[in-house]
């Protein structure tokens, strides 16, 4: 919820006769017709992490949730786990510097 204080608006009031209607300056969504927003997460560990910790055994819905996951459990039903997204053709492989 954005707001438009009344010195901000009196100190530009010369260049706001001049602009488009801005954000701020609509009337406020009341909380009940506010969606939640939508949240994603990316996790970067650089030196890398114990994926079986981090992995459902699992595919599909209704995945038993492994203990690092155990925090967001409850949001199972709305939560997707993708795995395997190395980029594969950047490691060195033995020979030489990746891609």
């Amino acid at each position: 919820m954005k707001q438009l204080s009344r010195r901000t608006l009196l100190r530009g009031a010369g260049t706001a006769l001049s602009l488009p209607l801005l954000e701020a300056m609509r009337p406020t969504v009341s909380a009940a017709q506010a969606k939640a927003p939508l949240r994603l997460a990316f996790l970067y560990v650089p030196n890398g992490m114990h994926m079986p910790d981090w992995t459902p055994q699992q595919t599909g819905s209704g995945f038993q949730v492994p203990s690092t996951l155990q925090p967001v459990a409850h949001h199972v039903p709305k939560l997707n786990v993708l795995t395997n997204l190395t980029l594969d053709g950047a490691r060195a492989h033995g020979d030489g510097g990746g891609d």
